[in-house]
């Protein structure tokens, strides 16, 4: 089974800020006053960020691995820029399959990028970026099972926490 995420990962105070402006936008509680907003099909639609070209044109090699961004737009990058004058705020993505994936992230504060854009085919971009925005692990793992981000296996999963 797979598992493929792409949302974006703050305090919850400063999701409710994106939330107020995207009827779409849904904010789920994860812990340490954290949330998630799934960049669902009907939040890029509303926000007028469908896919297509990822805003990071490089490709990065990863053990001459070709690498790059698959769902991070222009929109989607300045709707994370603008949050961030409330707080950090943390856009995420991963794709894995049968063990083999590749995860990025990037973090923005003050209207500004401070850590990123960070991709790989091994684990760590997404925990560094938690990290970079103050998620403590504990005795977790890492930051991403700090805040239970394997629960659910997709972007739309995540839903079910709001339905249900």
């Amino acid at each position: 089974m797979g598992h493929v995420i792409t949302a974006y990962v703050a305090k919850i105070s400063t999701l409710t800020q994106i939330a107020a402006e995207y009827r779409s936008a849904v904010v789920i509680p994860l812990g340490q006053e954290f949330g998630l907003l799934p960049i669902t099909d009907a939040f890029r639609r509303e926000a007028h960020a469908p896919g297509g070209e990822p805003i990071v044109d490089i490709v990065w090699t990863d053990e001459n691995i070709l690498l790059q961004f698959h769902d991070i737009t222009d929109k989607l990058a300045e709707i994370g820029v603008a949050a961030s004058s409330m707080g950090a705020v943390a856009y995420i993505e991963n794709e894995y399959f049968g063990g083999d994936g590749v995860q990025g992230a990037v973090v923005w504060l003050n209207g500004e990028t401070v850590l990123g854009p960070l991709i790989s085919a091994r684990m760590g971009p997404i925990s560094r970026a938690l990290s970079e925005i103050g998620v403590q692990k504990g005795t977790a793992l890492d930051e991403f099972d700090a805040l239970g981000l394997g629960k659910y296996r997709s972007t739309d999963d995540w839903l079910k926490e709001v339905k249900d």
